[in-house]
């Protein structure tokens, strides 16, 4: 159970969230003491295939880290160690999320993914970048506005994948099968058995 604040105003009352709240129905085991909402650093990421921008905010919105860096676990903690005990993390839902997830998830870091279609109609501008984006996003974390998306559990993740790419299979099937009879039926062929 989460119990550290995270000093984000959330949607009810404009009570300040906590991130248990961000964190509504994803299931964890972390252990977090309580902070004061002064104390927390807001953290986002924008994933590329060999890359990745993070963008670091304290509270007051000043930037501490916004740099591009490799994407690999060492990396990303190498340039989270600073402030790691204090972070709370965002990212856009794309499909390269799980591993920074499982990442924050074993570190003891609050992770929120945010919800890619939404969050592109709350930010989207003029200028669009990674780079713009990841602070962005850091911003949207801040202030509490980030449209989440559920992160998945990792122990639920690989049936959920099997689903959906079965899923794809079969409706791919009945497309091809449908463009075979409606075929035949063009040319008066008899029908298929």
């Amino acid at each position: 159970m989460l119990a550290m604040s995270a000093g984000l105003r959330g949607v009810c009352g404009g009570l300040p969230a906590t991130v248990e709240t961000l964190m509504r129905g994803h299931p964890t085991s972390l252990e977090i003491e309580r902070r004061r909402p002064d104390e927390i650093l807001y953290q986002t990421t924008i994933y590329l295939a060999r890359s990745m921008y993070v963008c670091i905010l304290d509270n007051e919105g000043n930037t501490l880290v916004h740099q591009n860096i490799k994407t690999c676990r060492r990396s990303f903690l190498a340039v989270i160690q600073p402030y790691q005990e204090d972070l709370a993390v965002a990212m856009e839902c794309i499909f390269t999320w799980y591993w920074i997830a499982d990442l924050c998830r074993q570190q003891g870091i609050a992770f929120v993914l945010g919800h890619a279609l939404y969050m592109r109609a709350i930010h989207g501008g003029k200028a669009k970048n990674d780079k713009i984006d990841s602070q962005k996003i850091a911003l949207l974390l801040k202030g509490g506005l980030i449209p989440q998306g559920y992160a998945y559990p990792a122990e639920r993740r690989a049936t959920r994948d099997l689903l959906r790419r079965r899923m794809h299979l079969a409706r791919e099937r009945a497309d091809l099968i449908a463009h075979i009879q409606n075929t035949v039926s063009q040319y008066n062929l008899p029908p298929l058995s």
